[in-house]
């Protein structure tokens, strides 16, 4: 039993890291710029979204006594995509405050 539990976590985190390793942001242009420079706001609510979804049930799995082999695993993966969501959340603030103020910087 306890083998099986273990085998399902160990699917489980791969399955995970899977999903992480394709994640990619959107980016598209603003204003006059020739390049994208604005992360799209629709793609980073679903990131957020997700990651919320994932850091739960990595906790569910951290906090199982099976999960034991995987612990330093378990916490490293909690730790990078705790600190991912902070900085989406910063970047798309500062953004926000970018698109903003930036009429006043250059006008």
């Amino acid at each position: 039993e306890s083998a099986d539990k273990q085998l399902i976590i160990e699917s489980k985190l791969k399955e995970i890291s899977g999903q992480w390793d394709g994640m990619y942001f959107d980016f598209a242009g603003w204003k006059q710029r020739d390049y994208p420079c604005i992360l799209v706001g629709a793609k980073v609510g679903e990131t957020q979204d997700a990651l919320e979804e994932t850091m739960m049930n990595l906790n569910t799995m951290n906090a199982q006594r099976h999960s034991l082999p995987f612990k330093e695993e378990l916490t490293t993966l909690l730790a990078t995509l705790s600190d991912t969501g902070d900085t989406i959340e910063r970047w798309f603030k500062i953004q926000q405050m970018w698109t903003s103020l930036e009429s006043v910087f250059t006008g």
